[in-house]
């Protein structure tokens, strides 16, 4: 299925007997020898809302959070007649609400976050290292000059 671009594979294990998800999303997302997807969106029980929604990454990854994602797991939900027309999905972000709009889903997804210092980033580590690197590079240069 997917979403404005986004492709996910949609998995129903709300009896929990798929176990090591994040191993299997690395090999069904896998475009050239997988089924192929940006994300595997596993549809689980939930004891805050009437589902939960796991997002893992193509790379095993997991996500709090992606709206194209959810938009697809309430389609699948209401076009396999296992939710009702008010919906709530559990997800690492909070409890989000989908809403039928014609043919449409939308959903809120709160106000968006525009200072840096809110964004959680893991290229932090990746950059440091890299100015380090550049660091040193120039250091010896630099002493090789003298």
């Amino acid at each position: 299925m997917h979403g404005l671009g986004n492709d996910f594979i949609i998995l129903d294990n709300r009896k929990g007997q798929i176990k090591n998800l994040n191993k299997l999303a690395e090999k069904i997302c896998e475009r050239r020898f997988g089924i192929g997807a940006d994300q595997l969106l596993v549809l689980r029980n939930s004891r805050k809302a009437d589902f939960r929604m796991q997002i893992i990454n193509a790379d095993g990854s997991e996500v709090e959070m992606c709206g194209n994602g959810i938009r697809c797991l309430a389609k699948y939900i209401w076009d396999n007649n296992i939710g009702s027309q008010k919906l709530t999905i559990e997800t690492l972000a909070g409890i989000i609400y989908p809403e039928k709009s014609g043919s449409q889903i939308k959903v809120d997804m709160g106000e968006p976050l525009f200072d840096g210092n809110d964004i959680p980033i893991r290229i932090f580590l990746k950059v440091l290292r890299f100015l380090i690197m550049i660091f040193s590079i120039f250091r010896l240069i630099m002493i090789a000059s003298i």
